[in-house]
């Protein structure tokens, strides 16, 4: 597909048309060099030969047994084979895990976990809210799992109006070619995409051969302060949590959001702008161990065993409170987000994108097989 690429996106008109003709090169290009792979459900690992030999037996047995149930002699020798497969798989896995143990290096120890758990499907049961309300039907599932994740914040009185002057207000940076390739470079290939079915492996390959176009999308985004609705489109698919004593809860059930590459890596982008700026200039405090760089929940950790030595040294006693907030991103004021980040000195075009980023967001969620409308999102 060919298309001429403005030297300069000073327009939203303008950037929204380059943005849907970048996503349509990229999805032609795809179909046509990416073939997809047939299916093709592959044996564990430690399925060898033996095992192989071991089920044919007991095929073979079990058939002979059915066409002659009241043969004593076909019924043991069913229930040998049947033994002697159960052993053949023992062993075989043992062997397995012995070659793969000798294969662990420090890329891929993590994943040998996956090689007991396999692949497990869970088809949703019928659902039922708070409120006694049952849904039978994926489409109704659907409606109840949103009106669950979704349901909207209770309105903040407030004045939360922030465009005017600010003098603590700091310059606007423009992207660089070289911000670009580390965030990008720091995505994993195996992420899964949105809607699209464009993952980051296709982008990076899209980088290399068009690095001006795609700088130019990232800069005007950012400075135009345009977050372009096909990036805010959601692909949410539902997986159960584990260990739930009853899954016809919607609660019990966990939202993944699949999202554009290409925004995602813009949301990359400003998230690393924005933990930058808060450690470089102080604009949280000390105690706030969440959203900054060089911190985690392991330092919390450390400083909450500090104190409590340091109490129990000096003969206090010492008490500790832990709020789980339910829905808590879900349920964040924009109008006031935005206001606190115009406040906390953070420039215009910064403040114009994180509002454009969190409105007129729109989702389809896909559960046993179903996928609803995209018209059954809501704000993000």
């Amino acid at each position: 597909m060919k298309w001429t690429f403005p030297d300069y996106l000073s327009s939203a008109e303008e950037f929204n048309e380059v943005v849907k003709a970048f996503h349509e090169a990229l999805t032609e290009t795809s179909n046509t060099v990416l073939i997809p792979k047939a299916i093709n459900p592959r044996p564990s690992f430690w399925f060898n030969n033996l095992c192989r030999s071991a089920v044919r037996k007991v095929r073979d047995a079990r058939r002979l047994h059915r066409l002659q149930p009241s043969q004593t002699e076909l019924a043991m020798n069913f229930h040998k084979e049947t033994t002697s497969f159960k052993l053949s798989i023992r062993k075989s896995k043992r062997l397995g895990a012995m070659e793969l143990a000798n294969k662990v290096t420090h890329a891929n120890i993590w994943r040998m976990n996956d090689w007991y758990r396999g692949k497990r499907r869970m088809f949703s049961p019928v659902l039922t809210d708070e409120r006694g309300n049952t849904a039978v039907h994926p489409k109704d599932k659907m409606e109840m799992m949103h009106e669950s994740f979704f349901s909207p914040p209770k309105p903040l009185k407030g004045d939360f109006s922030w465009e005017g002057t600010n003098e603590s207000t700091r310059t606007f940076v423009p992207v660089t070619v070289q911000e670009i390739r580390n965030t990008l470079t720091s995505t994993s290939n195996t992420s899964a995409p949105g809607a699209s079915s464009i993952g980051y492996k296709v982008l990076k390959w899209a980088f290399t051969e068009a690095p001006d176009e795609m700088t130019a999308i990232v800069r005007a985004s950012l400075k135009l302060g345009i977050h372009h609705p096909k990036w805010k489109s959601l692909l949410v698919v539902v997986i159960p949590k584990a260990k739930k004593p009853s899954y016809s809860d919607p609660k019990a059930w966990r939202p993944i959001q699949l999202l554009d590459t290409l925004g995602k890596l813009i949301e990359k982008i400003m998230a690393r702008r924005i933990i930058y700026q808060i450690g470089k200039y102080n604009l949280t405090p000390m105690e706030q161990f969440g959203g900054r760089s060089n911190s985690s929940c392991q330092d919390a950790l450390i400083s909450l065993t500090h104190d409590i030595q340091t109490a129990w040294k000096q003969k206090q006693v010492f008490s500790f409170l832990a709020v789980d907030v339910k829905g808590f991103f879900n349920h964040i004021h924009h109008d006031r987000l935005i206001k606190v980040l115009w406040d906390k000195g953070f420039d215009i075009p910064m403040c114009l994108w994180t509002k454009s980023f969190a409105s007129d967001r729109s989702c389809a969620f896909r559960l046993d097989d179903y996928l609803s409308d995209t018209n059954t999102g809501g704000e993000g």
